[in-house]
């Protein structure tokens, strides 16, 4: 069955060989690498109100959760390094009220890394749940109505 006009499938596919591609350039010996290239994908597939990269959920005092790819709202929110390239190797710290989507990307999954795994996400989804709602129409992010 095609479901809009098959793009979701095309869109499975070229997902697919772009991983395929960059796996022959990295040869994904270790997980920051695969990570970059999940970063790299993304990057090329959604829309461009939505940033990508590698790092850390932190909320306003200081506290930090997780530490893989983080999907957010750059249209309104910055992450809290001055980046002056989109380099995926480098890791950021995102406001919890910009955070969209956390991804904890494993290569390769056992029953140690799986729980890490599991913490880590229960750890960022903790944190997150703690941001107070920020309307669409506010300006100022920063400053609650």
């Amino acid at each position: 069955m095609y479901i809009y006009k098959n793009y979701i499938s095309s869109l499975q596919q070229a997902f697919e060989k772009r991983l395929d591609d960059i796996s022959v350039q990295f040869n994904f010996d270790l997980g920051q690498e695969f990570e970059v290239a999940i970063c790299e994908i993304l990057s090329g597939f959604l829309p461009s109100k939505f940033g990508i990269c590698r790092g850390f959920a932190v909320s306003a005092g200081g506290v930090t959760a997780g530490d893989d790819i983080i999907i957010y709202d750059k249209e309104r929110f910055p992450t809290l390094r001055t980046v002056t390239n989109r380099a995926f190797d480098k890791k950021d710290m995102v406001p919890i009220e910009a955070i969209y989507a956390y991804i904890e990307a494993k290569y390769t999954l056992d029953a140690n890394n799986f729980i890490k795994a599991v913490e880590q996400i229960e750890a960022v989804k903790e944190l997150c749940s703690q941001r107070e709602p920020v309307s669409i129409y506010q300006v100022d992010p920063c400053r609650m109505q």
